[in-house]
């Protein structure tokens, strides 16, 4: 059971990684106009502020 929970864990890292690496430079780019990021979030909704709060996690964790 506690293997199992490593796995998942592990397969949960994994993924966030990627799609960290895969979508880091681009949304860089987009970030940086603060007001074309501001209305792009406000146009996803829930799924914005979920990836608002994914961003600031992935940028106080790659610092």
């Amino acid at each position: 059971m506690k293997n199992h929970r490593f796995l998942i864990l592990g397969i949960v890292v994994i993924v966030f990684a990627g799609l960290t690496m895969l979508l880091w430079r681009p949304l860089v780019s987009f970030a940086s106009n603060p007001e074309i990021l501001r209305v792009w979030m406000q146009d996803l909704g829930i799924w914005g502020i979920l990836i608002f709060v994914y961003l600031t996690l992935c940028r106080w964790y790659l610092r």
